[in-house]
This record gives structure tokens, sequence and C-alpha cells, in this order.
């Protein structure tokens, strides 16, 4: 069976989907800031250090982005499912976080013991 683009583009709309009914309920249209930030990036993602300006960030950065659909009900401070499709896949919600790899030395005052050290059995 030849998998296409547009099969992939309907599992993403699936997944989307099931993610928002299970996070803010199927009859739910529309998601204020605050509701994402407590239903879905602390309880859900467990992103603990997002603030709700964060959150106003990123609907604005998402509510601006051009997609092809008619009449789209863009409602200010809120998104809704086509948006929230986006947001998952938008490099706002990567998994990397950049602030996790920052090297702090003042970290390392542990003895050598307490680390874990990558070495073969050969070196």
């Amino acid at each position: 069976i030849k998998s296409g683009r547009h099969d992939d583009k309907k599992k993403d709309i699936l997944s989307s989907n099931i993610i928002w009914d299970s996070v803010f309920g199927s009859e739910v249209t529309h998601v204020s800031s605050m509701d994402f930030l407590s239903k879905f990036l602390i309880a859900n993602q467990h992103e603990t250090d997002a603030k709700i300006h964060d959150v106003e960030d990123i609907f604005r950065k998402i509510n601006m982005m051009e997609i092809n659909r008619e009449k789209e009900d863009i409602r200010p401070g809120h998104i809704n499912r086509t948006r929230f499709e986006m947001y998952l896949h938008h490099e706002s919600n990567d998994a990397y976080d950049p602030k996790k790899q920052e090297f702090d030395k003042a970290s390392l005052d542990e003895p050598i013991s307490k680390y874990w050290i990558n070495s073969s059995h050969n070196t």
C-alpha cells in the first residue's frame, strides 16, 4: 500500500484531534491562553517553567501564520484546533530545550565518582 503525504496529513490531524479532545474536550472550538497554559503545557506536557506571556507569544506567532483555510475563526488570545495542530509541529513545541544544555560550572561541586563518565572498555 502506497502511503503518501496526504495520508500522513490525515494521521497528523487525527492525532492532534485526539490530543485536543482529551485535554480540552470534544465540544471546545477555541482555547484561551490561560487554559492552554494550565491544561496543556503544565498539566499535560509538564512544562512547569511556562508562563502566560510565553503562551501569548506562541499564540501570536501561530495565529499570524497564513494557512489555506476559508474564513477561519481566529480569536485574539485563543487558539483553535487547526492552529493547535500547527503548534504541535512548530519549533515552539520542540522537545529540545537549549536551556538544559547550558554548562554550569557551579554544578560540578561533587566528587568525580558521582558523575557518569562515558568510556569504552578499550580506553
